[in-house]
């Protein structure tokens, strides 16, 4: 639960970072950046946002940024959806822990015999 407290705490500006050197053209900064958020969303188990990063992450090494405002729009897109699972997850896991889960209460209904 840290590691996903931590990353929905920290990613979000870190994305907005990375737009912000897209829109800059800075490649240098894009794929440092980049390479950040793609090892802590690998981490979590987010694939396909791991992979576009990893293509920006690739662009900027190679020095361009041709085509990034829109690798940067899909990152944007995929991370919201991670960080919507995310939170969910995380919802479930502190209900279950709390023993707040409606599945696992037993039923104070009586039955008539």
């Amino acid at each position: 639960d840290k590691l996903l407290t931590t990353y929905l705490r920290d990613t979000p500006g870190l994305v907005e970072s990375l737009v912000g050197a897209v829109s800059r053209r800075d490649a240098e900064e894009m794929s440092g950046i980049a390479h950040s958020i793609k090892g802590s969303s690998m981490t979590i188990g987010a694939t396909r946002l791991g992979e576009l990063l990893l293509e920006l992450e690739t662009m900027g090494r190679n020095g361009t940024c041709e085509g990034a405002e829109e690798l940067v729009s899909q990152v944007r897109s995929e991370f919201d959806k991670v960080r919507h699972d995310a939170r969910d997850l995380l919802g479930s896991r502190r209900r279950r822990e709390s023993g707040d889960n409606a599945e696992c209460t037993p039923s104070t209904t009586e039955q008539p015999n």
